[in-house]
């Protein structure tokens, strides 16, 4: 499936290549083009990748892309795929739970909206105190989030959250449970899209107060 989009949108680079010869011989149309900026490129591009996924390609809708005067449908850049986390203790968990060991292959932290270093030694606990965090793709640019980080109950790592919103191709989200003593569920998950992952630690055989 992505080898066919590829080709699909290595056969619209070829059409804009050509169409540039074509119109050589037109001055305002070569200094139109020249004149296009990092970011108007990469919106042309964007646009053009758009097309190639909703199957919406026609000369009309190529042009369109071209001519920078609207992009229909736009595809979303970094920052619109992402993956929200909300993590909490259950009932049956006594202990102030905290993230640790946080890193990044790509995107970058936020919090309430904004962008932050990084999510380690945010705390929660079962009191309606959550920690709220999200993974984002960068700004203007085709990328999307992936990365980990670990829960900790006190000073004891319990589960391993692994996930990945990539800018093209489907979600992954994987919890490795590392404290037997402990269950970490998670709930939200979808293989398309953006995502808020809502995630509830409980401690096994123990008694709810």
């Amino acid at each position: 499936m992505k080898t066919t989009y590829v080709v699909r949108l290595a056969a619209l680079a070829a059409v804009l290549l050509a169409s540039g010869k074509v119109d050589a011989g037109n001055a305002h149309y070569v200094e139109r083009f020249e004149r296009f900026s990092p970011e108007q490129s990469i919106g042309i591009i964007m646009c053009l990748a758009n097309l190639v996924f909703t199957n919406n390609i026609s000369v009309l809708s190529i042009m369109t892309c071209v001519s920078g005067l609207s992009q229909p449908q736009p595809f979303s850049l970094g920052e619109g795929n992402y993956i929200n986390f909300k993590i909490e203790n259950g009932e049956s968990v006594s202990e102030t739970g905290m993230i640790m060991n946080a890193e990044l292959t790509w995107g970058k932290w936020q919090q309430d909206g904004n962008d932050i270093d990084t999510v380690n030694r945010i705390e929660f606990d079962s009191k309606d105190k959550r920690a709220e965090f999200s993974a984002v793709g960068r700004e203007n640019s085709p990328s999307g989030a992936e990365g980990f980080f670990e829960i900790f109950e006190n000073d004891t790592p319990i589960a391993k959250v692994i996930f990945d919103v990539p800018f093209m191709g489907d979600n992954q989200l994987k919890i490795k449970q590392l404290d037997k003593g402990f269950l970490c569920d998670d709930s939200g998950f979808d293989s398309d899209g953006s995502l808020t992952i809502e995630i509830v630690c409980h401690k096994l055989g123990a008694a709810v107060p």
